[in-house]
């Protein structure tokens, strides 16, 4: 559900602006990583794969680790998952000089896409909340991003959950879990579980 993949997302920014504070903090006193308004206007989308790889699959290789060991960099990021590469952007924009380093053949960790048949799949993050108004996700996100990451309403149903099967005596239940306010997510639950309201608003509660 959005509202879980929003937690998780703000529980990762938080956790790598923490940590990039406190290496600040112990070092001279550099740049504001949110001093400037990073914001500009979208950039045309690019969908042609290999300009796309260009950016993304600039593979690993012995000679930036050399370069790394020769102190020409301020921070070496491992890893080019969300929390890394959010680390990595913070660090530069705060004026550090920064290597990310990544065994896979692409940047990105759980937010990146790969095609197959024609098609293009994400591997992780489906669908994030709380971007519509500003709110502290929408705004660290599009500070990391210059902006460029345009966002799309989700359908109503976003989700349809199926539980049983053809030949059991209630035959295939279908749960549609609906977008839209925290109200609305609960009453949709409630409609389908009326008995069980007390349940849900707790646990909508606790993760709120």
């Amino acid at each position: 559900m959005a509202i879980f993949v929003t937690i998780a997302l703000l529980a990762v920014a938080a956790l790598a602006m923490a940590l990039i504070l406190k290496f600040l903090s112990s070092r001279p006193r550099g740049r504001n990583p949110f001093g400037v308004d990073e914001r500009r206007a979208p950039a045309p989308y690019v969908a042609d794969s290999s300009a796309r790889d260009a950016v993304l699959k600039q593979g690993f290789t012995p000679a930036k680790v050399a370069e790394a060991e020769s102190g020409a960099f301020d921070v070496v990021v491992i890893g080019s998952g969300i929390s890394g590469l959010t680390s990595a952007v913070l660090l530069a924009r705060a004026g550090k000089k920064v290597l990310v380093l990544e065994q896979h053949d692409q940047a990105g960790g759980c937010c990146h896409t790969f095609y197959e048949k024609g098609y293009e799949f994400d591997t992780g993050v489906h669908y994030i909340g709380e971007m519509r108004n500003n709110t502290m996700v929408r705004f660290v996100l599009q500070q990391l991003t210059a902006g460029q990451l345009l966002w799309t309403d989700m359908d109503k149903a976003f989700d349809i959950v199926k539980l049983g099967t053809p030949d059991s005596p209630q035959g295939v239940e279908t749960f549609p879990i609906m977008s839209g306010s925290r109200k609305v997510f609960v009453d949709n639950l409630v409609a389908h579980f009326p008995k069980e309201r007390a349940g849900i608003e707790k646990f909508v509660d606790m993760v709120d």
